[in-house]
């Protein structure tokens, strides 16, 4: 079986998954590959930029990311044993989005799913 694609987008994360997202909104047939098993185990989750977080809402799924994300990413940790460093995150300029926020990657996954 031979099929055609306008568009060939490597990766799910933030990136691909907004790339295909707005390719498929504008009329492209879109092929979304990821070399990983999902779901996938990463602890972190999906952190997004305060700046970013626009992107979301002009993709269609910001209502969504607020409502499943995790709590205002406010500080930023480096850890190493019974050691850290803890450093204040300066708030965006933009009122609506001030703080990024994190989401685990299988609802990642599910917020950019395109049917």
């Amino acid at each position: 079986m031979t099929m055609q694609f306008d568009a060939l987008v490597v990766g799910t994360g933030p990136t691909g998954s907004s790339a295909a997202i707005l390719l498929a909104r504008a009329g492209w047939s879109v092929a979304l590959v990821e070399k990983q098993r999902f779901p996938r185990r990463k602890v972190c989750g999906k952190c997004i930029a305060a700046s970013n977080l626009p992107l979301l809402d002009a993709l269609g799924i910001g209502a969504a990311f607020e409502a499943a994300a995790g709590p205002a990413l406010r500080h930023v940790a480096l850890m190493r044993g019974d050691r850290e460093a803890v450093a204040a995150l300066p708030p965006a300029p933009v009122k609506a989005h001030q703080w990024g926020r994190a989401l685990a990657l299988t609802d990642w996954v599910r917020l950019t799913r395109i049917d």
